[in-house]
């Protein structure tokens, strides 16, 4: 544990992690979204898929704010 916290203590590494953790965030909501338009077909018209796409950028850049928060160790 101390070798991977040592490790993960490098700044290049965490913004890696940061990296890796908003493309995760991002793929979460965006797979949800799609589920969602999997169960209501409403949600996959031109102007629905728009506002959707929209909600799952800020969702997923939120996420991953909360994110770097605590991996830089604001809490």
């Amino acid at each position: 544990f101390e070798v991977f916290r040592g490790f993960l203590s490098n700044i290049i590494v965490k913004l890696v992690v940061l990296v890796l953790g908003w493309a995760f965030l991002f793929h979460f909501c965006a797979g949800v979204r799609h589920l969602f338009m999997d169960f209501n077909h409403d949600l996959a018209a031109k102007e629905k898929g728009k506002s959707t796409s929209l909600v799952v950028v800020i969702v997923s850049t939120i996420l991953t704010i909360a994110f770097a928060a605590k991996l830089f160790g604001a809490f």
